[in-house]
């Protein structure tokens, strides 16, 4: 019973470990943004370190801002590595933003931050006369 317990201990153990390696695997290709709402726009901040510019593909569709990054590496096919974290990857984030005025939308990629201002859609209101 005492080996028992240590063996199905070890065992969900290292299932964790593995869960946790997939997990982070995930984190990697994922884009981290700051979005902030007030009265007149969104403000998306995305941190895109080491990225060109040109690399950066962005577009507001139906209510949702979709940024997709392709970042190359200078790695040769034929490399043997010892350790291997920077891969050729594709990065995508997409975030709901409804009411947006599609023509206003400026972006501005500096120093590893992209910063998107979407503003919103301008509500009017009308004074209806009765007669």
């Amino acid at each position: 019973m005492y080996n028992s317990f240590f063996d199905e201990f070890a065992k969900a153990l290292n299932e964790m470990t593995r869960e946790t390696k997939e997990a982070m695997k995930n984190v990697k290709n994922y884009i981290l943004v700051n979005a902030i709402e007030n009265d007149d726009a969104y403000l998306v901040e995305a941190a895109i370190p080491g990225v060109k510019k040109e690399d950066i593909d962005m577009n507001y569709h139906e209510g949702v801002l979709t940024i997709d990054v392709k970042k190359s590496t200078n790695e040769k096919s034929d490399d043997k590595y010892l350790v291997r974290e920077r891969t050729n990857n594709f990065y995508k984030r997409e975030i709901e933003l409804q009411g947006v005025e599609i023509d206003g939308i400026k972006a501005k990629y500096e120093n590893g931050i992209l910063s998107v201002v979407l503003p919103k859609i301008k509500k009017q209101n009308k004074s209806i006369s009765i007669e």
